[in-house]
């Protein structure tokens, strides 16, 4: 009795098995029927980018303020005419970023005039919250620190000073 209600379980499971509708397991996705996200926020922003340099002991920090949205993503360049150039990306955490200390391979820069400069790349190397607030191409940014270029709308701002 055992074998024939095993023998019976058995070619119950392949007869449903076999009546399974393989169109729910083979779903093709098109691209072109997945809707492409658009931004669509409107708010023009005119940039304003401030910083502050700190030199102690001949090694520079700087600190800034700007009214691009929390999250943007900036790198700090310092260099001089002699050849220093060092590098360092921030984020925009309550309006305010904060650099790395620069530094020549840990002693004190030399002594000179030296450029800050503080740049918000093209719109797609942003993360896409912030692609959401500055538009498409960096569209809704506006100001005499948003620049045109060949790849694309870019924000910078530089200052020279003295150590």
């Amino acid at each position: 009795m055992k074998k024939i209600l095993s023998l019976s379980l058995m070619a119950l499971v392949l007869v449903l098995g076999a009546c399974g509708n393989d169109e729910a397991t083979n779903v093709d996705v098109k691209k072109e029927d997945t809707p492409k996200k658009e931004v669509k926020t409107e708010e023009k922003i005119n940039v304003d980018i401030d910083v502050n340099e700190e030199i102690t002991g001949g090694k520079a920090t700087f600190t800034g303020t700007t009214n691009l949205p929390d999250d943007s993503e900036l790198m700090i360049t310092l260099s001089n005419e002699n050849g220093y150039k060092g590098q360092t990306k921030v984020v925009v955490e309550n309006g305010v970023f904060e650099s790395e200390t620069f530094s020549n391979k840990g002693v004190a820069l030399d002594s000179g005039t030296y450029q800050v400069k503080v740049t918000m790349s093209v719109a797609n190397t942003q993360p896409e919250s912030i692609q959401e607030v500055i538009g498409d191409d960096s569209k809704n940014l506006e100001g005499e620190l948003v620049e045109d270029g060949e790849l694309g709308r870019t924000v910078t701002y530089s200052e020279d000073f003295e150590i």
